[in-house]
């Protein structure tokens, strides 16, 4: 740092004399070429929108880029060793809970929430050895503070970190002046989100779930998660991008229990808004597989979905279609889609036109003429 000093201040007369390394990084992150242009100081309409900031997913269906997303479960819901498998996924490139397609990552755990100890008990269980042996993607640190929140993103920037997990939200925030309970808690969200903004880093972080929400229940156990279930302040849910709240059922078996994960909070849209994945744990490898979605939003049913609609208007390039004759047509064509409905037609629709730049896919708006309800709604294509 003291060699930057110098060359710093003479393109920059106004810093201090007492300029510091976290003056620096935040003056990097103003620097067009800060992260191969993913970060885009942008001052109008057309610079902001010539980018592609976060638009691919890092994990599919599950974790979008340059956000924080919150993972908030009971104690005994194993959210540790899900933390331990979504960085072994992440960082080799696999897939996660033996389905989501995983970005090949860079990914910086802390672990604050357990001791060293543990962690090797548990990573020794999970058999994770194969993905993070001698993998230069990952690192694991057992320490972190609110005051080392902006040496984090020098870190990001210095080493390309692309995912931090961060285990867990009471343990690292809640030793602060402020309550978990107080508005002021949400803070250090704010500021994390802007560091995943700028950095283009997806930083994931566990919590827990309020147990008042339990009180009058018979067996003390959850059949469903509601955003106000989050423990502490109502900012909390507010300040991150994604919510995901996993409750155990009752439908597993003592080797083998069940949990259900559902989308709290879904500014990302990488999946419908309260989507809910069922997941099967095991006793003897501390692992977690996804059984399937809920409903007709099954995980291959959605990714078969996408790629039949994508592939339907690539060979019909020039032609726009509306979500009904869209929707009739892959019926027709595929005995998979019979069921399907024009709701979820339309959903993969909006994803695939959010994601314009790759997939090429447009919309123009119906004739006003066409729509009964005075809503006008669109018809998409490939030009």
């Amino acid at each position: 740092l003291g060699s930057f000093k110098p060359w710093v201040r003479s393109i920059y007369p106004s810093a201090s004399s007492t300029f510091h390394r976290r003056d620096l990084i935040r003056l990097s992150c103003s620097w067009p070429w800060a992260r191969s242009g993913d970060v885009t100081m942008a001052g109008d309409f057309d610079s902001l929108m010539a980018g592609n900031l976060g638009a691919e997913p890092l994990v599919e269906g599950f974790l979008p880029r340059s956000r924080v997303v919150l993972l908030a479960a009971d104690g005994g819901c194993s959210k540790s060793t899900l933390m331990y498998q979504l960085a072994a996924a992440a960082s080799s490139g696999t897939k996660f809970l033996g389905m989501f397609v995983s970005a090949l990552t860079r990914v910086l755990f802390y672990q604050v929430d357990e001791p060293a100890s543990d962690a090797q008990d548990k990573l020794r269980t999970m058999d994770l050895a194969e993905h993070l042996s001698g993998n230069p993607n990952f690192r694991i640190q057992w320490a972190f503070t609110p005051g080392k929140i902006a040496d984090l993103e020098e870190e990001i920037l210095r080493d390309g970190r692309e995912l931090v997990i961060m285990d867990s939200f009471t343990t690292i925030f809640g030793g602060s002046e402020h309550s978990l309970n107080d508005a002021e808690i949400a803070l250090h969200l704010y500021e994390l989100q802007r560091i995943a903004s700028r950095t283009n880093c997806t930083i994931v972080i566990t919590h827990h779930l309020n147990q008042g929400s339990l009180k009058g229940s018979k067996t003390r156990t959850r059949t469903d998660i509601r955003p106000h279930d989050l423990f502490g302040s109502a900012f909390i849910l507010n300040a991150c991008s994604d919510v995901w709240g996993i409750w155990k059922t009752d439908e597993g078996t003592g080797d083998h229990p069940r949990y259900r994960m559902k989308k709290l909070k879904n500014r990302s849209r990488l999946c419908p808004d309260g989507q809910i994945y069922d997941l099967e744990g095991d006793v003897e490898t501390l692992r977690h597989t996804l059984v399937d979605g809920v409903g007709d939003e099954s995980i291959v049913l959605a990714r078969t979905l996408k790629e039949g609609v994508l592939g339907y208007l690539q060979q019909h390039k020039g032609q726009f279609f509306g979500t009904n004759l869209l929707t009739t047509e892959l019926q027709a064509r595929n005995n998979k889609f019979t069921s399907i409905s024009a709701d979820s037609v339309r959903r993969v629709l909006t994803s695939l036109y959010s994601q314009g730049h790759k997939t090429r896919v447009t919309r123009r708006k119906l004739p006003a003429s066409s729509s009964k309800t005075g809503r006008r709604g669109y018809q998409y294509g490939i030009e």
